[in-house]
């Protein structure tokens, strides 16, 4: 079967195109749990950052920034095709509301909203003067279609605002505090509809430390030292679920799920088959003699960054990670220092990868999964990383990763729009 060549690109300099994926041509009938599967090239390219998606009914919003050159794209992917748009304006995607109407952010006072036609702008105004412009007025909608939103105030610290929209004025409270060893934080409405933070601070006994707030000043710590992880997003469109709270975290040998009800109330599982990736060959390294020889590894296990944790409508967990197995060859070519040598390596890879998706218990159970095997998928060393995003609406789960990554055929991607209702 002949994969269909989708937009070709709407900007004078877009150099990315994309095809309806194997796995969709496969994949016929009323049983077939994937519902969109798309691969992107971008041949003058060789990693994505910052790749973000959102869906609703409708389709899917697609973000990423690729290197080295540098540049944003931007897609629209709906049941009547894919076409290219302009890069999506603003900094990110917050929230969204029940009927799927999707919010992004911007670094000014205001905010995004979805409409047939585009973005509408609407703005903000009397916000505090000392409002954060680089952290964004982000809209935090609940299940019955009240706004709420979050964003920060303060010059080195200051506070992490909660605001809620009554009529056309907004006001708000505070959901704890930040300062310079604030490492991140998520706050808005959980999947009871509860405003909370979650606050990623490394100063804490013990080490960094997710602290929980349903008021100011609550701190609770949650869960054991370590990230913030992927918090999950409230379902839509119906709120629900027995896990109000959660995260994949990624910890020394797996990646865990921290389910929380309150601060007296949470639980953290290792989800098996989950190991981060690690060792390999180093890129440079100090000798006593110009004898620097080569070096072989072979490493499994998920790189950073990709992992992702979403709910569907009702609050059920899926999650999302792409197993590597890369084989690595270092070759070192020695150079002179003040006193011995220094070995500089060059490096050549070669990887293979599991893309898996799996129902999450609040106990970090798994229930039903899928997985599909990728092949040439690059590698960039266990200090660099593969992204990967995730949103969900209703049923469906979008997943989206760099399918193939510092390679000389150039930058892949893959979107996945999976129907969980169809995965036995």
């Amino acid at each position: 079967m002949v994969a269909t060549v989708l937009g070709s690109g709407c900007d004078p300099y877009h150099s990315c195109t994309a095809k309806e994926g194997a796995l969709g041509q496969a994949c016929e009938g009323e049983g077939c749990a994937v519902a969109v599967d798309i691969e992107v090239t971008c041949p003058d390219d060789a990693i994505a950052e910052q790749v973000e998606l959102a869906i609703d009914d409708q389709g899917v919003w697609g973000n990423f920034y690729v290197g080295p050159e540098g540049g944003w794209r931007s897609f629209r992917s709906q049941q009547a095709g894919f076409s290219w748009t302009q890069p999506a304006p603003g900094l990110g995607f917050a929230g969204q509301e029940a009927d799927g109407t999707v919010y992004r952010y911007l670094d000014s006072p205001g905010y995004l909203r979805s409409t047939a036609s585009g973005w509408e702008e609407v703005a903000v105004p009397d916000l505090p003067v000392n409002f954060v412009g680089s952290e964004g007025f982000r809209v935090r909608p609940d299940s019955a279609g009240n706004l709420y939103a979050s964003f920060r105030t303060g010059d080195e610290s200051g506070q992490l605002r909660f605001a809620s929209k009554a009529g056309d004025v907004w006001s708000w409270t505070s959901l704890g505090s930040w300062d310079p060893n604030t490492i991140g934080e998520y706050v808005g409405k959980d999947a009871w509809d509860r405003a909370f933070s979650l606050i990623h601070t490394g100063d804490w006994d013990g080490g960094p430390q997710v602290l929980l707030n349903f008021a100011h000043f609550d701190s609770m710590p949650v869960g054991e030292s370590g990230e913030l992880g992927r918090v999950a997003n409230p379902p839509r469109p119906a709120s629900g679920g027995d896990a109000p709270i959660a995260t994949l975290r990624r910890a020394q040998g797996a990646h865990k799920l921290l389910s929380v009800v309150d601060g007296d109330n949470w639980t953290e599982t290792a989800i098996p088959g989950t190991a981060p990736i690690s060792g390999g060959c180093p890129a440079v390294y100090n000798a006593a003699d110009p004898t620097c020889p080569p070096c072989h590894a072979e490493l499994e296990g998920i790189e950073d960054g990709a992992y992702q944790l979403a709910r569907i409508s009702g609050g059920q967990l899926w999650g999302a990670w792409f197993v590597t197995r890369a084989a690595i060859d270092v070759t070192y070519t020695p150079e002179p220092r003040a006193s011995g040598w220094r070995c500089v390596g060059t490096s050549s890879a070669s990887a293979s990868g599991t893309l898996h998706l799996a129902e999450l218990g609040a106990d970090g159970s798994l229930g039903r999964t899928l997985a599909y095997e990728f092949e040439d998928v690059g590698f960039v060393g266990t200090f660099g990383g593969r992204e990967m995003a995730i949103a969900a609406f209703g049923q469906r789960v979008a997943v989206m990763f760099g399918s193939r990554q510092a390679s000389s055929s150039g930058l892949g991607l893959r979107l996945l729009v999976f129907d969980t209702s169809k995965i036995p």
